[in-house]
């Protein structure tokens, strides 16, 4: 579309729907730009604007994106529109997609190089930023560079390049030189769906997810507490919704099970250590290489984030592990100790050895002065060894 018969074609307008993209472009955010152009198409909308920030993101969100924005019925103008802000990545390929290209004069785009950088991914991505960037006669040659060079140009220097229409300050700015500066603004934010959707659709979400859910089940099965299985079934829940919507390396779930398992043997056999230790390794192996995705921008920041939460969950589990074990053996111990003094009922000949039922349990028992006591007689416990009852016959 050429941009002066876009101009005519929206001077008129009295509606503009805005989103806004802010972080890592994933499935989340996908769904959530489709809904935001189709409702626009829906309600007759003159212009949506998506204000952007972003370091990058996933190829396939990306690629939905732009495929949104190309096929939409409605005028699609792209702002990046903080000072300071940028669309790196992913984000200059939305850019490059839209109708109206706009950035902010201090924001930054470019830097769309796919990761891992060989030649062929290189060269296809090249192509498919030049495709873009001719679908709206921008300067090809700079879209070109922005993956083959990993260019980075402000706003002003884009301007000056031809890869974008504007420049604008605010959206204000933007909407006075679109000829819609009293056009009615519909503010469209993500859902509360789309909000969880795109916060769990990140590998290494969905490994912390999973983490956190096995290891609760671990933790109830071990304690009793059922009150508290709710949590770890949400988040197994949530694991796999945000499992079937990544790529993911069949290698890292196993390293991830294999660590968990692992834990799961210290939790039931306390103070082997090797046992933690290992299943800790493994889990953040798991958790470095589940992703198997091509992406543009490396999520390091989350990466890191979900491995010091997942080791401090891991941390914490270990010692919860020893101190419920410490206190499952207090309450055996206590628990036996209280058995002293009580009295059962003989159901199998002591002679000196044999059974006796104590509150509704059956007890091996030992006739502590060797002597035969009969089935029905009523004896007392005197000692016990491990799970072995020492009796006498009760006087009473």
């Amino acid at each position: 579309i050429s941009l002066v018969i876009l101009l005519a074609s929206i001077a008129t307008g009295e509606l503009v729907h805005v989103a806004e993209i802010d972080g890592t472009i994933n499935a989340g955010v996908a769904q959530y730009i489709k809904r935001v152009i189709g409702d626009a198409e829906d309600e007759g909308a003159d212009l949506v604007v998506i204000k952007l920030d972003t370091p990058g993101g996933m190829i396939e969100a990306t690629r939905e994106i732009v495929r949104e924005i190309l096929d939409s019925k409605v005028n699609i103008a792209v702002y990046v529109h903080k000072e300071g802000g940028w669309a790196f990545s992913a984000g200059t390929y939305i850019l490059m997609a839209s109708d109206i290209a706009a950035v902010h004069p201090m924001a930054s785009i470019g830097s769309a190089q796919p990761i891992p950088a060989d030649n062929k991914s290189i060269n296809a991505m090249a192509s498919y930023m030049v495709t873009l960037a001719e679908t709206n006669n921008r300067n090809s040659s700079i879209a070109r560079a922005f993956v083959a060079e990993n260019l980075d140009l402000t706003g002003k220097e884009a301007l000056k390049k031809g890869v974008i229409e504007y420049a604008p300050e605010n959206l204000e700015q933007l909407l006075s030189e679109l000829n819609l500066s009293h056009a009615q603004i519909k503010e469209v934010r993500p859902s509360f769906q789309e909000g969880l959707f795109s916060m769990i659709s990140h590998p290494q979400i969905v490994s912390l997810l999973f983490l956190i859910g096995f290891l609760g089940i671990i933790y109830v099965i071990k304690t009793g507490e059922l009150e508290l299985s709710l949590i770890p079934a949400i988040a197994l829940l949530l694991g796999l919704w945000g499992l079937g919507t990544i790529k993911f390396s069949p290698l890292g779930i196993v390293l991830i099970l294999i660590g968990i398992a692992l834990l799961f043997i210290e939790f039931f056999q306390p103070g082997i250590s090797i046992f933690g230790v290992s299943g800790s390794i493994s889990i953040v192996l798991g958790i470095l290489t589940i992703d198997a995705e091509p992406f543009f921008t490396p999520s390091s920041d989350i990466t890191f984030f979900v491995m010091g939460i997942s080791i401090a969950i891991i941390v914490f589990f270990i010692i919860v592990a020893k101190k419920v074990a410490g206190s499952i053996r207090e309450r055996i111990k206590t628990g036996a100790e209280a058995l002293i003094g009580e009295k059962g009922m003989v159901v199998e000949e002591l002679r000196p050895r044999g059974l006796i039922k104590l509150h509704g349990e059956l007890w091996t028992a030992i006739s502590s002065d060797k002597e035969r006591i009969e089935v029905g007689k009523e004896v007392k416990v005197v000692r016990l060894e491990g799970n072995l009852l020492y009796v006498i016959k009760s006087e009473g």
